[in-house]
């Protein structure tokens, strides 16, 4: 698989994961990025409910439904779970306020300084499955 692009799959099995993942806890915002330094694509998870105290336990909910998903694009190690203040999360909600609406969004460019940041693909919001 090319690490370069992300690719329909991973974005599928993201939107597969997030939409479990609601279930556990309340997403704010959920995107994938690449950075400068890393070789793969991680899906970062942003939500008002996560602390340093909790963050195990949540993390526990992301391995298990990433094993019960079985896919390839997606584990436990691929997942980030942050707060909504994050640098990164406040400029991705900010930017959805902007362009408010039910379609994924692909941002250039960097938000946290001195971070280059190759791709940023955001999910809209709430994640929802599409109906068969």
């Amino acid at each position: 698989m090319d690490q370069k692009s992300l690719v329909t799959e991973q974005i599928e099995a993201g939107r597969q994961f997030l939409s479990e993942f609601e279930k556990v806890v309340p997403v704010a915002v959920a995107f994938w990025m690449k950075t400068d330094n890393r070789v793969t694509w991680k899906l970062y998870v942003a939500s008002e409910e996560f602390t340093e105290q909790n963050r195990h336990t949540f993390y526990e909910n992301v391995g298990g439904i990433s094993h019960a998903l079985k896919s390839p694009y997606l584990g436990l190690f691929r997942v980030k779970l942050i707060r909504v203040d994050h640098p990164v999360a406040r400029d991705i909600l900010r930017e959805a306020k902007r362009y408010a609406g039910r379609t994924p969004t692909q941002y250039e460019g960097s938000p946290l300084p001195g971070v280059t940041i190759e791709g940023i693909y955001v999910y809209p919001s709430p994640i929802t499955v599409p109906v068969a």
